[in-house]
């Protein structure tokens, strides 16, 4: 789907619920007719009312059949619509995985649907038997990657591997902060003039955060995201900037000892106004935006989460120090719900 920070998606191609009338038992299938974001919530809704059916023993269309394919994407999408949060205001985050097993029907590439809604059910009690095990009660379901692991031994089955990731302990709002003239650059620190626990890390993702998720609508991702690394803040100079001093000398913040010392000074982001760029923390947020902005227009996807982490390394080589920024870009085949869901709930 075309990434536009805080817009309206256009009509996308993917998986209809295709029911025919016809002397054969229906069948789920994936033809690719268009459809809005607004019909896939439909959908889901359609494949998580199964789901709840099949629980309480009413569901009684056991002749109807999908498509393997439909199945793992119906189950991801179900999850990541129904259990999974946008953007927690977390302080750490935890990978787990679970597997699941669904019968198939032999040379067929289908299972019966029925089966494809009881994996679906075995999948959430095997996610909240995790989730139940994260020692804190301040956690969210974040998103859900389902994928293909092979056949049975004997060939009856698709196994379908879950991985889950849950954001942990919850930080200070953001907008609640006392507003003090710099934040440290380590991630979780400090406010330079005094309060703990929320460093510049914090402050840009918070920012970033914000020019790129709406308000009032929700973005989710069916089949969960994808992850690219910066981890070189040099290869974004800015080219307004003239002389390397370190100040801004880079659209991710970066400052090595080589150039001058790593005071207080130059570790402190300053929120107040300058003359040229408005801010520090404005400069960064900005620049941010910018590069992930760029990577996701030419992939044609959508911004989902950002994680900002610090580092404090030697120059290969040399007898100096650099500091600065590594970005996270979460990213993925987003669709927005903006109709009002009370969705997501916690597991």
């Amino acid at each position: 789907m075309k990434h536009i920070s805080i817009h309206a998606r256009c009509m996308v191609v993917l998986v209809l619920f295709a029911f025919a009338c016809t002397k054969e038992k229906t069948e789920l299938t994936t033809p690719g007719n268009p459809v809005n974001d607004e019909q896939l919530v439909n959908q889901v809704h359609w494949f998580m009312d199964g789901a709840k059916a099949v629980k309480e023993g009413k569901y009684l269309k056991t002749g109807e059949k999908m498509l393997l394919d439909s199945a793992l994407y119906y189950i991801g999408a179900t999850l990541n619509y129904k259990y999974c949060y946008q953007a927690y205001n977390y302080k750490s985050r935890k990978f787990d995985i679970v597997y699941i097993t669904i019968p198939i029907l032999a040379n067929q590439g289908k299972a019966l649907i029925v089966d494809a809604l009881c994996g679906y059910n075995e999948a959430v009690q095997k996610l909240k038997s995790n989730y139940t095990l994260i020692a804190s009660s301040q956690k969210k379901l974040l998103a859900c990657m389902v994928s293909n692991a092979g056949f049975t031994t004997n060939i009856d089955s698709l196994r379908i591997k879950i991985i889950s990731l849950t954001g942990v302990d919850v930080l200070p709002n953001i907008d609640d902060q006392p507003a003090w003239p710099s934040f440290w650059y380590q991630q979780f620190s400090f406010q330079c003039n005094g309060n703990a626990n929320v460093g510049a890390p914090e402050v840009l993702r918070h920012n970033i955060i914000a020019l790129n998720i709406p308000p009032n609508c929700r973005v989710w991702f069916p089949t969960g995201f994808d992850i690219k690394h910066y981890y070189d803040p040099t290869a974004y100079p800015d080219p307004y900037n003239g002389p390397i001093d370190n100040f801004c000398d880079y659209k991710i913040y970066y400052a090595n000892s080589a150039v001058s010392a790593l005071t207080d000074e130059v570790k402190c982001i300053d929120t107040q106004p300058f003359v040229t760029y408005g801010s520090e923390i404005s400069y960064y947020s900005n620049g941010i935006n910018e590069i992930v902005g760029e990577y996701l227009d030419s992939e044609n996807k959508d911004f989902k989460d950002i994680w900002i982490t610090d580092f404090d390394i030697p120059i290969p080589n040399t007898y100096y120090n650099q500091i600065g920024h590594w970005i996270e870009l979460d990213y993925g085949d987003g669709y927005w719900d903006c109709w009002g869901t009370t969705y997501p709930c916690d597991l």
